[in-house]
């Protein structure tokens, strides 16, 4: 599940939801939002994402597949 794998993703690099805000050019709204399975993420979020954790393209799909 999305949500679950952000937040995971979140707390594995000891960050805030500000922080991940940042590092994904969203509002710290936007983000929790996102988190929580309220929002869709865009394609520039998930690339934002991948970029700033060196995520695999496999590893990506997984984050992006699924419920929220």
């Amino acid at each position: 599940m999305k949500r679950k794998k952000l937040k995971m993703l979140r707390q594995e690099h000891e960050l805030t939801q500000q922080q991940m805000a940042d590092i994904t050019g969203r509002s710290r709204n936007a983000y929790i939002k996102i988190e929580r399975g309220e929002r869709n993420p865009t394609p520039d979020f998930w690339e934002r994402l991948q970029k700033a954790f060196n995520i695999p393209d496999e590893e990506m799909y997984s984050y992006q597949k699924g419920g929220n």
